[in-house]
């Protein structure tokens, strides 16, 4: 799977180059047993055999935070690099290899920009990078709005957790669904009923 990953990215590598853009290829994780993306990140920059900044250890959320700002867009297979790309409000691409990634995708209403690791092609990628980085503006408005909403969300769940633990009773309370706190802040655009 790893040879897979690296021949996928570095052919978006490449066809993104031809389009003249820089790459940064960024490790997000690294464990002694497993998930080296620093190691990762050389290989692809390896055999992308194009010149990428590679970086050379898994940034501070604060500083991969500031590398997303100084970016056009982000292309991640990690929920996390979406989630932080989407804090910061940039767009990003992302390859799905767990249900996350699209649910994540479905939430900041860009389902779009998530492909399926098995549909996964160097081409389809290069192509959503290109388009998200044509349509950054109103995608950076779209990703700011949602964040707001699933910030709200969240807030809203954690002020009920609160009210819960609050309570003089040891009892587990039923959960409050999302159909209660979207009721609560309106409806998510891409959660509707048609």
């Amino acid at each position: 799977m790893a040879s897979d990953i690296v021949e996928l990215y570095a052919g978006t590598i490449g066809l993104l180059q031809r389009y003249g853009y820089r790459i940064r290829l960024c490790p997000l994780q690294m464990y002694k047993d497993r998930f080296d993306d620093l190691a990762l990140c050389r290989q692809i920059a390896g055999r992308a055999g194009a010149k990428c900044e590679v970086q050379t250890e898994v940034p501070s959320e604060h500083r991969f935070a500031e590398l997303c700002r100084q970016s056009a867009m982000v292309l991640t297979g990690r929920l996390h690099g979406s989630v932080l790309a989407a804090r910061c409000g940039v767009p990003f691409v992302s390859v799905a290899y767990s249900h996350k990634q699209p649910a994540f995708h479905e939430l900041c209403d860009i389902a779009d920009l998530c492909v399926p690791c098995n549909e996964a092609t160097a081409a389809r990628l290069a192509e959503l990078c290109v388009e998200a980085i044509a349509s950054r503006e109103s995608l950076v408005a779209k990703l700011r709005e949602r964040v707001e909403v699933l910030r709200r969300l969240t807030e809203i769940q954690l002020e009920q957790i609160k009210r819960w633990s609050d309570r003089p009773t040891r009892s587990v309370p039923n959960l409050i669904t999302v159909d209660e706190s979207l009721q609560t802040i309106g409806p998510l655009p891409a959660m509707q009923a048609n």
